[in-house]
Parts: structure tokens; sequence; C-alpha cells
């Protein structure tokens, strides 16, 4: 079944049907949010509001005249914030061939994701050298285990005591597990996390990720 095509029109409060479902997909975990999502979920609030209070300003006037009680004074001058600036980026439709669209768009797609939001930002040279870094891994992990296939068999067999230990330590383990398995699963949880959120910090993708998502990068591609 075909998808329904979006209306190339905005919608009323002026941000193109497309960007607003986008928008409406982004994870809800307070993890780090980069300018560019925060600003486009302050642009699409802040004009959705506007244009309801218009229409309430409307219909308040239209029923008690234009100094009806409770009517909205709207005719003051609007501040333009930071985040406004993509105002008319997100206005567009999707056909218009606009460069700072299509990356505002592939940052919020990659917003909904929980996980892996770098690898989905990512360039094709980042996929391409990560390709041949990980095949020149296996390769020589390939070569040392070929290389030394002969000693492994012996080496098992020299340490069968070991083994038992390794064995017998793993049982009691899953039986400990099986027993406590809420305390083990919260803990393990909660350890997991903070490693892989140490990992994800030292690693520097938190920081590449804040900086591929400023404002005033995405405003100046040309």
């Amino acid at each position: 079944m075909a998808k329904p095509t979006m209306p190339r029109e905005p919608a009323s409060y002026g941000v193109d049907h497309q960007i607003q479902r986008y928008l409406s997909d982004i994870r809800t975990d307070l993890d780090s949010f980069s300018e560019v999502e925060a600003s486009a979920l302050m642009t699409s609030g802040y004009l959705m509001a506007s244009a309801e209070l218009e229409r309430c300003n409307a219909r308040i006037s239209s029923r008690r005249g234009a100094r009806g009680f409770g009517a909205f004074d709207l005719s003051v001058e609007k501040q333009e914030s930071g985040f406004l600036k993509l105002k008319d980026k997100m206005a567009l439709p999707p056909d218009a061939n606009d460069i700072v669209r299509e990356d505002l768009c592939r940052q919020l797609r990659a917003g909904h994701s929980l996980f892996f939001r770098n690898l989905r930002l990512a360039s094709r040279r980042a996929y391409i050298a990560g390709a041949l870094v990980a095949l020149a891994f296996l390769v020589a992990a390939a070569s040392t285990g070929c290389g030394h296939y002969r000693e492994i068999l012996p080496w098992l067999a020299s340490s069968l005591p070991v083994n038992h230990w390794i064995f017998t330590a793993a049982a009691v383990a899953i039986l400990f597990a099986g027993v406590f398995r809420i305390w083990c699963f919260e803990s393990s949880f909660a350890l997991g996390g903070l490693i892989g959120s140490n990992i994800y910090l030292c690693l520097g993708s938190n920081h590449w990720f804040l900086k591929r998502g400023r404002l005033d990068r995405l405003l100046g591609l040309k």
C-alpha cells in the first residue's frame, strides 16, 4: 500500500507537515538534546501557541467587541528569539530542494532513536572508514588464530582443572541469578548503564553529536 502524500502547504501555524511528524516522533527521555532539536521543538510550540492565541482572540472579539474582557493583546511587537531562526526553513515543503531543510530533517529523523543516533548522522566516509577498520581487525585476528591454532588444544588439555573451576563458578552464578533475579536484573541494568554512559562520554560521541547539531552549523550550510 502506497504511503499517503503529505500536503504541500504547511500547517495552519506555519510548520510543514513532514517536519511536524518528525518532531512528534522525537524521543522523550532526558538525554542530551542538540541545539537543532531543541530549537525546532521550541519553534513549533511557539508558532502553534501563537496561532491558537490568535484564534481565541478572534472568537472573543467577535462576541464581546474589540475591548471584550479576556481578549489577548497580540498587536505587541514580537521579539525574535534565537530558536525562531528555523521558522522559514520549517515551513518549506518536502520538494523545496533546500540543503538546510534536508539536513534538518535528517537530524530530526535520527532524533527518535534512543541509541546509535551518531551512526544515523554519520557520513558515508565514516561508514567506509569504520568498515575498513573492522575488516583489518578481523584479518589480524584470523591471522593470529591460524598461526597459533596448534597451541590451543594443548593449552585446553593442560588447563582442565581451571576449566572445572570456571564451570562451577558459572553454575553458582546462574543459581544465584535465578534466586535473586529481580535484584540481579536491577543491579546489572544500573551497572550496565553506568559503564555504557561513561564509555559513551569518554569516547566523545556525545560531544560530536552536540557539535553536529549546532544551530549555526545548520544555518551555515550551502
